[in-house]
């Protein structure tokens, strides 16, 4: 099984901000933070062991662990939680919010608690969040080589709406890793930018091929951790969410953009200092 670092989360945008006092924050087993903006499977009924929904996940009632194969995808490292926060923790006053605040967090595990998971956990995990409803797609992951099949399902999910935002590698490198590199006909690639706006060392450059790379705060970010708690986090990977929660603020005031648009605002919105493109 392949290193990949990190997690994946998936979200929906939603029109407005959304009513945050909802029942089974404890059964959620999510930090009360997130467990607001947690997304429920409408077709699914809890724990009665039926796939009511014929999707072919049995009580999926909040995502899939494609890493165990089963209805609790919940973080078991605590990146996952971290870069979810990022994005879409609760608006309540305390602690850190999220870009995107009114957004719905879709679970979709795909790496075990020692950020270890393979390829083809990663593109089933992207075609279940296509295939309900998800419009923004966070890959807070990679590695050193490609995968077709994981390249197909992020084209899959471009073709259905879906704005992919993959962390560009946090080796320093002159170039991304995978499936960042897959930026140059589909989504976004993401580096990390310090406080002062300086592209961190540790963040891979965007290379010489053209694609769509775009800088975010990527070092000391303070988000959610698991157990009710915050903390700072650095790497590409705490990058990537700030431009999926733009990504879903977009759409939640535009919905009927197409992935592409909505790439192409954000490249294009971007300010451009340092060599590097930064939202």
């Amino acid at each position: 099984r392949q290193k990949l670092r990190a997690e994946v989360f998936f979200f929906q945008a939603e029109d407005g901000i959304r009513d945050y006092k909802v029942t089974g924050v404890q059964t959620c087993a999510l930090p009360i933070y997130l467990a607001a903006n947690m997304w429920t499977n409408p077709g699914e009924i809890a724990g009665n062991g039926i796939d009511d929904d014929n999707n072919g996940f049995i009580d999926d009632s909040h995502g899939w662990d494609f890493a165990s194969n089963d209805n609790d995808p919940m973080d078991l490292n605590g990146h996952g939680t971290h870069v979810a926060g990022t994005i879409a923790a609760a608006n309540n006053g305390s602690g850190q919010t999220g870009v995107a605040y009114g957004a719905r967090i879709m679970p979709v595990r795909v790496l075990d608690a020692a950020g270890r998971g393979t390829y083809a956990a990663i593109a089933n995990g992207v075609r279940y969040a296509t295939a309900n409803g998800a419009r923004v797609i966070n890959l807070s992951l990679g590695g050193g080589t490609g995968s077709p099949d994981l390249q197909l399902a992020i084209q899959e999910a471009a073709a259905r709406g879906v704005v992919v935002v993959m962390a560009a590698g946090n080796d320093g490198a002159a170039t991304v890793g995978y499936p960042a590199a897959y930026a140059t006909t589909v989504g976004l690639a993401a580096g990390a930018v310090d406080i002062n706006g300086t592209l961190a060392s540790f963040s891979n450059r965007a290379g010489s091929t053209p694609l769509d790379y775009v800088t975010a705060p990527g070092v000391n970010v303070y988000s959610t951790l698991p157990g009710n708690a915050y903390g700072y986090l650095s790497g590409t990977s705490m990058a990537t969410p700030h431009l999926a929660g733009l990504a879903a603020l977009i759409l939640s005031y535009r919905p009927a953009l197409t992935a592409a648009q909505v790439e192409a605002l954000l490249t294009a919105s971007a300010s451009h200092g340092s060599g590097v493109f930064t939202a």
